[in-house]
């Protein structure tokens, strides 16, 4: 790549980061049916140091059938704790009407979430 200064890297990053963070807090405007959860694990560089760190993901679907990604968040690992954190931010971001969650058998995910959604049935 040629002809990029050096200030307009840092300026980029600083700009997608907002619009990350921007999309990561929106409200959820509508009920979902239907979520999918999951976490996968990427070797990610912290502080000049590589490690694992847990993506947890949740997809939504709506009644109509419209999916949309509702949140991915890194945690340092996959625990019942880190889940209930992230059920409850979407909670607050106004998740509701959910009839099903799909995930793996993560006893974390299992546990938090039947709390998080008390009326939800488990797949």
């Amino acid at each position: 790549v040629e002809n990029i200064s050096a200030s307009y890297v840092p300026a980029l990053a600083s700009e997608l980061d907002a619009r990350v963070k921007s999309f990561l807090e929106r409200r959820i405007d509508r009920p979902m049916k239907f979520i999918y959860i999951d976490a996968t694990y990427f070797k990610i560089r912290e502080d000049g140091r590589y490690g694992n760190k847990a993506l947890y993901v949740c997809i939504g679907i709506d009644s109509e059938g419209r999916r949309e990604i509702l949140s991915a968040h890194l945690y340092d690992s996959e625990t019942e704790v880190g889940w209930e954190s992230f059920f409850d931010d979407l909670k607050e971001r106004g998740l509701n009407g959910v009839e099903l969650v799909i995930s793996d058998g993560h006893r974390g995910i299992q546990e938090s979430g039947a709390r998080s959604f008390l009326s939800a049935a488990w797949q």
